[in-house]
């Protein structure tokens, strides 16, 4: 009867512990929450925390906000919104990388495109001094390549 009593206890600790850890994921803050959405492209979820006034500005654990989190995804739709709802373009995360940077990196040539219409900074370097230009170029997207120079990006870093 003891082990039983035992082996009851020990499964009800461990099932509690499982439901706390599940509790704490579901609970998370509207903050994470906005920039889980947005790297995950869901367009949905996004409006509906920016209604419940989640931060918008607010930081992932390396820096990332909801708009670099949807630039670095290509999530166009979702950029547009949060930009319309305030969020500042030139934020930059641990790495020093901006929205504008991210997007260029990845070759999101309409992300790109639709930040530099709301007047992103071409010129932004990260920590190593690399531009939007440098990274794009890199990582051979011509076509976002094409349209950062199209917009007068620099060929050469300042």
């Amino acid at each position: 009867m003891v082990v039983f009593v035992l082996l009851l206890s020990e499964f009800l600790r461990q099932s509690h512990h499982r439901m706390n850890n599940h509790h704490c994921s579901i609970k998370k803050s509207h903050d994470s929450q906005l920039i889980d959405a947005a790297k995950k492209g869901d367009a949905e979820t996004v409006g509906l925390l920016i209604e419940s006034k989640a931060n918008i500005e607010a930081k992932a654990n390396k820096g990332q906000t909801a708009l670099i989190s949807a630039a670095y995804n290509g999530h166009t739709d979702i950029v547009g919104r949060l930009i319309q709802k305030g969020a500042h373009l030139e934020a930059k995360d641990s790495n020093g990388e901006t929205a504008l940077n991210w997007a260029a990196y990845n070759g999101h040539t309409e992300t790109v495109g639709l930040l530099i219409e709301k007047k992103a900074t071409l010129e932004a370097k990260d920590n190593n001094g690399v531009t939007a230009l440098m990274l794009a170029a890199k990582k051979g997207h011509t076509e976002t390549v094409g349209l950062l120079i199209e917009n007068k990006a620099t060929l050469e870093a300042k």
